[in-house]
């Protein structure tokens, strides 16, 4: 063998091993309608690794995992394009990045009736796995809530490491629970803007029910 061609392919074979190669075939033409440009470069540490840090929370959802419940949040990462937006689990997400729990954040909103029996529901945390362990915790805060008189204004109290905020309007009773860290004030927003809302389709209800009365 040629001693120059064997010292050709011994720079082939140091060049793939340096930096990553792979064949033509394998690039394809992005086809895009729109590209926006990065303004600014993502954070990368000192080996030039881009480090991932959340910039907001675009949307969450539940899924079921086995008898569990597992609360995903769509992620917009610092420095990314929202296109490139992930699904992560949150809890995986609070452990790798604690300041987020310094972020407001409801576990649920509850709507009962004068009986505490459910309207409409919504949970955003994991610490009720089950629809058995919701249930229950809805009972308790209703048998606990009911004697009070939230109808003027809310009301704000503990309730199992955990602070809610209620208020009741005629037979309708809002709940919103936050952690026992949550700005109660910002909390109480929660259930104003949901009773205003409620309010204002009941009221849409009533004027179509005259309506129809009058033809």
């Amino acid at each position: 063998m040629d001693p120059s061609e064997s010292r050709r392919g011994s720079g082939r074979s140091t060049i793939a091993r340096i930096h990553p190669t792979f064949h033509v075939s394998c690039l394809k033409k992005k086809v895009e309608v729109h590209v926006q440009p990065l303004l600014t470069l993502p954070p990368i540490d000192t080996h030039g690794e881009v480090l991932p840090e959340p910039e907001t929370i675009l949307d969450r959802r539940m899924r079921r995992h086995g008898n569990r419940s597992l609360t995903k949040i769509l992620v917009k990462w610092n420095g990314l394009p929202t296109e490139d937006s992930t699904w992560e689990n949150l809890w995986k997400l609070r452990h790798l990045y604690p300041h987020l729990e310094s972020c407001p954040s409801i576990k649920n909103i509850l709507l009962l009736d004068s009986e505490g029996k459910r309207v409409a529901v919504k949970y955003y945390s994991d610490d009720w796995p089950t629809n058995s362990a919701k249930e229950g915790f809805e009972k308790a805060v209703f048998t606990k809530t009911q004697k009070t008189n939230a109808r003027t204004e809310a009301e704000i109290g503990m309730f199992e490491n955990n602070i809610v905020v209620y208020k009741f309007v005629q037979d309708l009773h809002f709940f919103v629970t936050g952690g026992e860290d949550e700005n109660e004030l910002i909390l109480a927003t929660v259930p104003q803007g949901f009773f205003d809302a409620v309010g204002l389709l009941l009221s849409l209800d009533k004027a179509n029910e005259e309506v129809n009365n009058v033809t």
